[in-house]
């Protein structure tokens, strides 16, 4: 094999451990800072930046709190250079193999044993057509080994398998419930914070998951890069023209989570934010019902933030009663 044009540096993965090492002042809460435990920690695997891990593992490893880590975490994440599933612990890096390419059909074969101890969800699916691209430019004897010691994930499998498991704990959130009528509590908190997107979904619960607007909010600073309303208009006609694939209640902000995410590592690899006339371009070929559906939701944010004006207005008065008394 020729020899690479990269510059190496070896790194043990046991030095998180040592004590001289831990004696040393810690690494404050920072993306970069995180990068680097990402690239070389003890959880990482023969395979190129495919590990089982937690956040609450890395943020008590680095002794950062959880919130500080995930704040370092979306730095990360919005940069496209690492890729993770935290319900199922699974963390990838999609780089990695670009800088560790196996050194003979030997090692893919030894990559067999952490293939298989991978926790199952749709990111294997993603790993597995990443590294399978990538070796499929190696010579036939690599391709060979790779066909033989990596088994491709069932999706429809994991689906089903993740699906009963969202049931379950709707079923379980919904049975701890005393009523259902919502209280005047609840009633004051969805007044204040409106439904702007609903999205059919599945399971014995809620058969309409309502976005609302602190959460649309939340995705808005989180996915700065995207179009948010086209991708959540498309995201609902997604739903609504695959009734078999539908995500439970309880699973429905994972799957906006999701979508969202691969369509902001999609401008990152497609060379950055869209410009006003590439947006203008775009729009002109979606169908018709994607462009209703973010007339919609526009109208729909709009009607939200008058809501809340309204219901913020007639709270002054009462106030000012109260003060008076």
């Amino acid at each position: 094999m020729a020899r690479s044009k990269y510059r190496f540096r070896k790194i043990d993965v046991r030095i998180w451990g040592d004590s001289k090492f831990r004696n040393l002042s810690s690494i404050p809460p920072c993306g970069q800072g995180l990068w680097f435990y990402l690239l070389a920690n003890r959880h990482t695997t023969s395979i190129p930046g495919a590990y089982s891990i937690g956040e609450a593992t890395i943020a008590e490893e680095l002794n950062w709190p959880l919130k500080a880590f995930r704040e370092a975490f979306r730095e990360v994440l919005q940069e496209g250079i690492v890729k993770a599933d935290f319900k199922a612990k699974l963390i990838f890096l999609p780089n990695a193999i670009k800088y560790n390419i196996p050194e003979s059909p030997n090692v893919i074969i030894h990559w067999e044993s952490h293939w298989n101890e991978l926790p199952e969800c749709e990111l294997k699916c993603e790993i597995y057509e990443i590294l399978k691209s990538f070796i499929g430019d190696l010579s036939p004897s690599y391709i060979k080994a790779f066909n033989k010691a990596i088994r491709k994930p069932s999706l429809k499998a994991m689906s089903n398998q993740e699906q009963e498991q969202e049931q379950e704990q709707e079923q379980r959130s919904t049975s701890c419930t005393s009523s259902t009528e919502p209280s005047q509590n609840e009633n004051s908190v969805q007044a204040n914070d409106p439904c702007v997107l609903e999205i059919p979904c599945v399971g014995k619960g809620k058969k309409m998951f309502e976005l609302r607007r602190s959460q649309y909010d939340f995705f808005l600073s989180a996915y700065p890069g995207i179009d948010l309303n086209h991708e959540l208009s498309a995201l609902q006609a997604w739903n609504v023209a695959n009734p078999t694939r539908r995500k439970t209640h309880a699973g429905m902000l994972r799957h906006i989570n999701a979508w969202l995410s691969k369509a902001q590592n999609n401008l990152k690899t497609n060379g950055g934010n869209y410009g006003a006339q590439e947006r203008s371009a775009r729009r002109k070929s979606y169908s018709q019902q994607t462009r209703e559906a973010i007339a919609e939701l526009e109208q729909r944010l709009a009607r939200a933030d008058d809501e809340k004006r309204v219901s913020q207005s007639a709270l002054v008065p009462s106030i000012e009663r109260d003060a008076e008394k």
